[in-house]
């Protein structure tokens, strides 16, 4: 949250403390043949900006090799449906995840080999502990399961809408950027905006690749909720 707390002191003392003592721990290792390679996830490009380790790194999010790494596959919630679920009809289940929690593809796909779209692990698994503990799925709770909701409200309800209503009509150009400054992490540059929404899910590489689209239902309430009434 330090990115969005629009405080450079705030941002400067936490990415001190990722060069200082995370990376330099990860540096050390690999000088004493301790770490041959590492995965980091869940960093925003924005980190990369200036003289910082991570602007050495190779991105590898943006390459159709590793595209299954970025969440599960359909075959995959399948069989992870049919053990957490024995007792319940798979099918069933399984409409209402592709539904709610399909249609993620954060690589543009090549005519040759279309990529299949992915699922988010955490939404998939909030929807089957409420199925498992016999409580009614709640958009609400799929929702702040990544707490996705605290981000929109932190670039600010009136940043999104015009964005959002052209991703469901298809008119969003697929413009996203993979370097960015925190300082423009506050609503004012929308191609900035639409980018932090690609990363975080509510926007997705639509069926053509020139536009972005919403992934699916949950996304759509997310947006919708926020607009409504701030979560």
């Amino acid at each position: 949250m330090a990115l969005f707390s629009y405080s450079s002191e705030v941002y400067r003392s936490v990415t001190n403390i990722f060069k200082s003592f995370f990376f330099a721990s990860i540096k050390d290792g690999i000088s004493q043949d301790i770490v041959t390679k590492y995965w980091l996830t869940g960093v925003l490009p924005a980190f990369r900006e200036g003289v910082s380790p991570l602007a050495g790194v190779e991105i590898i999010s943006n390459d159709a090799r590793f595209h299954g790494l970025c969440g599960f596959m359909d075959t995959e919630v399948e069989t992870i449906v049919k053990s957490f679920l024995q007792s319940q009809e798979t099918d069933t289940v399984m409409h209402e995840l592709r539904q709610q929690h399909n249609g993620h593809r954060f690589i543009q796909a090549e005519a040759s080999e279309p990529l299949a779209s992915l699922y988010n692990p955490q939404h998939v698994f909030a929807h089957l502990r409420s199925l498992a503990g016999g409580r009614p799925v709640r958009p609400r709770d799929e929702i702040e399961a990544l707490h996705t909701s605290h981000v929109l409200n932190e670039i600010g309800e009136s940043a999104f809408p015009k964005l959002f209503l052209l991703a469901a009509s298809s008119k969003l150009p697929s413009e996203v950027m993979f370097h960015f400054p925190p300082r423009e992490v506050n609503g004012s540059n929308p191609r900035v905006t639409q980018s932090l929404l690609f990363f975080f899910g509510v926007l997705t590489y639509a069926e053509s690749d020139a536009f972005l689209g919403i992934p699916n239902r949950t996304m759509q309430q997310l947006v919708c909720f926020t607009v409504a009434s701030p979560l």
